[in-house]
């Protein structure tokens, strides 16, 4: 733990995967591929007390979420900000989301539960690019999700 570094500097940081699979299949990723098309989410309980041993163990607040789609699933979010809530666990996490899976509410949940970014694989400006990839969303969808997300003050990327 103690030779994580983040430019430069030492930094205390836990990756958590809370989910695999992903059911869209997009032609540039292998996620659906390897991990298969069916999302398949542990137990929030399960997820929080992974969390909160990491923090008694080693020392960190800073939570990094490794699933390709963190917010597909609504019921599993919010019982696990429950659970953040219940355990009064004060951490700072980020996440992946897809723009067709997240709304304004949500944005607000995770905001309010430590959420201090949030990942967009939107990959393409071009939504002749976007169809031919399979991706299934909407640039407007994108326009709209990073407005929220600007509103709410999160911190929002769209990786390329």
């Amino acid at each position: 733990m103690d030779r994580y570094t983040l430019f430069g500097k030492p930094i205390r940081i836990v990756h958590v995967m809370a989910s695999r699979g992903c059911p869209y299949g997009c032609s540039f990723c292998s996620t659906s591929y390897f991990w298969g098309r069916m999302i398949r989410y542990r137990s929030a309980k399960t997820v929080a007390d992974e969390i909160e041993d990491a923090v008694n163990t080693y020392k960190t607040n800073i939570i990094v979420f490794t699933d390709d789609e963190f917010t597909l699933g609504k019921r599993f979010v919010y019982e696990f900000l429950r659970e953040l809530e219940e355990r009064k666990l004060d951490i700072n996490f980020s996440c992946g989301s897809r723009v067709d899976t997240i709304d304004r509410e949500m944005m607000n949940a995770l905001k309010s539960h430590g959420c201090t970014a949030l990942y967009f694989g939107v990959e393409s400006g071009s939504q002749d690019t976007i169809n031919r990839i399979g991706k299934r969303i909407t640039l407007e969808q994108a326009v709209k999700v990073f407005q929220w997300a600007k509103e709410v003050r999160i911190d929002h990327v769209a990786p390329s």
